[in-house]
């Protein structure tokens, strides 16, 4: 079996997102650096962080799968799952941007309930002009609503905090920003 396609272990994932992790903040530090001996004229400035107000994004539907599914079937919980989607500046707006999260905890279903202890979703949110991350227990499921807390951002949502909600409606899935 090829390198790329052998199941990852906790151990290995692990690694691998600390060293990407290492990779950014190398990269960031480096950043003004890189700037002050190039030749070429400087970028514009970075916009300005959009700070204490409240955005909203909506997505159609979540595009969700996991390790080993076959198309067509159910993801089966193996301890890791990811999702995608576009977002729109309204319920049958424009897109806007794309959503993305990755879940991983204990291999095993979620407890009768629909409970999601001992679970963790990281997410991106990506629009023009910047990246926002956050963190929270994945699936919407028995709550009408989760929240999340942010972790921070780049280029508009530089030095981000707050929380977002994310919650199920008729027309698809509302994304509520409360940046501070």
């Amino acid at each position: 079996m090829s390198e790329l396609l052998k199941p990852t272990n906790r151990r290995t994932a692990l690694q691998r997102g600390l060293a990407v992790l290492a990779g950014v903040v190398g990269m960031r530090a480096a950043a003004p650096e890189v700037q002050a001996e190039s030749a070429s004229p400087p970028a514009p400035p970075a916009p300005p962080p959009i700070e204490g107000r409240t955005i909203r994004f909506y997505a159609r539907r979540l595009h969700m799968c996991s390790q080993g599914q076959r198309p067509g079937e159910l993801p089966a919980w193996n301890g890791r799952g990811n999702c995608q989607s576009d977002l729109f500046e309204s319920p049958r707006g424009k897109k806007v941007g794309e959503f993305y999260a990755t879940s991983f905890g204990p291999d095993a279903p979620a407890r009768a309930g629909g409970s999601t202890a001992g679970r963790l979703e990281l997410q991106t949110i990506r629009v023009e002009g910047g990246v926002l991350l956050g963190v929270g227990c994945p699936g919407l499921g028995a709550d009408p609503a989760k929240t999340h807390a942010i972790l921070g951002g780049t280029g508009c949502f530089a030095g981000a905090t707050g929380s977002y909600v994310i919650r199920e409606q008729s027309e698809g899935i509302e994304f509520v920003l409360t940046l501070k």
